[in-house]
């Protein structure tokens, strides 16, 4: 059960992203970011699959890193919230060779993952 508080953390983070957009845009365009203009707009289902998404999205990556070592509160809220533009970042990550070296490179630089 050790993966379950980190999986949670990391929903919360993605919550929290999502509940950021949505002030953001209340406050911008004046009305809900579900409410249509033109008929190109995404639709309330749209909205919500993409909300459920994120929120998803960050619970899953948090979950993957607490099954890889164990990460504090702090560490899966903030995976959770970055998780759109972490994933975004994989692929050149990978692709540069900083996977390879995993969590101990990070640790040798002062890093720390412990709860």
């Amino acid at each position: 059960m050790e993966w379950l508080k980190p999986t949670l953390w990391g929903a919360f983070g993605g919550l929290a992203t999502e509940a950021l957009d949505y002030i953001t845009t209340v406050r911008k365009h004046r009305r809900l970011p579900w409410q249509r203009e033109k008929d190109t707009d995404p639709s309330p289902l749209a909205y919500g699959i993409a909300s459920v998404l994120r929120i998803t999205i960050g619970a899953g990556l948090a979950c993957a890193a607490a099954c890889t070592a164990p990460i504090s509160p702090w560490w899966a809220l903030g995976l959770g919230a970055a998780a759109p533009a972490l994933l975004g970042k994989l692929p050149t990550l990978i692709l540069s060779g900083a996977g390879r070296q995993g969590w101990g490179w990070f640790a040798s630089r002062g890093g720390t993952m412990a709860v």
